[in-house]
């Protein structure tokens, strides 16, 4: 069975991830994994620890208790998992064989998933990296008008903040070898960015 390529896209609130994720969605081969970042934050940020039974039975009850995980609908399965990084792996593989055994891409996004570039790139896995980047008068405004729901209050209502962060996230792309897709870009010429972006993969697998 042919190892699938992984796609890590990285983003800032209110940037356009879903929109993006919905149009990968609908192309074959491609499985678009639902957002959850305690797996990053668990297995992730501590790549190289053992699975031990311990561990799993305290993960298991913690992944259980977040709302996000029932939109995956899976067992947690760590057999063969000798780390936190595999079972990582192991859990959006088997998320994506619910709906076809050989998937030719899996996509994965989370905020802060840029800044595990070398720890995921080191997986001996095939692993491709996108930043999707939008104008951040128009991520301000777009925050302003926008609830957290887990807050009860506006995402934000400060530029500043809102620039800070924003100009964070655009450093990290300077650092590392991704594909940067701006939302403008995206939402005005949809079909040719996919396609630049599945060429980008291609050249850089053959180069």
């Amino acid at each position: 069975m042919r190892e699938p390529t992984y796609i890590f896209i990285g983003y800032y609130d209110r940037s356009g991830s879903t929109f993006l994720l919905n149009e990968l969605s609908k192309i074959e081969g491609v499985v678009v994994c639902p957002e959850l970042y305690l797996l990053v934050r668990v297995l992730i940020n501590n790549p190289h620890k053992k699975t031990n039974p311990r561990f799993l039975r305290n993960f298991r009850q913690a992944i259980s208790n977040d709302k996000k995980f029932t939109l995956w609908d899976i067992p947690i399965d760590s057999t063969g998992c000798k780390s936190r990084m595999d079972l990582f792996f192991k859990i959006i593989d088997d998320y994506s064989h619910k709906f076809t055994q050989n998937p030719r891409f899996i996509v994965f996004k989370e905020r802060s998933i840029l800044e595990y570039y070398k720890v995921l790139g080191n997986s001996n896995r095939s692993v491709y990296f996108v930043s999707l980047i939008r104008d951040p008068r128009a991520v301000f405004a777009s925050q302003k008008r926008t609830i957290n729901l887990s807050q009860n209050r506006v995402m934000s209502n400060n530029a500043l903040t809102t620039a800070r962060i924003w100009n964070r996230h655009c450093r990290i792309n300077e650092r590392i070898d991704i594909k940067t897709i701006t939302y403008e870009r995206l939402n005005g010429n949809l079909e040719s960015t996919i396609q630049g972006l599945f060429r980008w993969i291609e050249k850089t697998d053959n180069p």
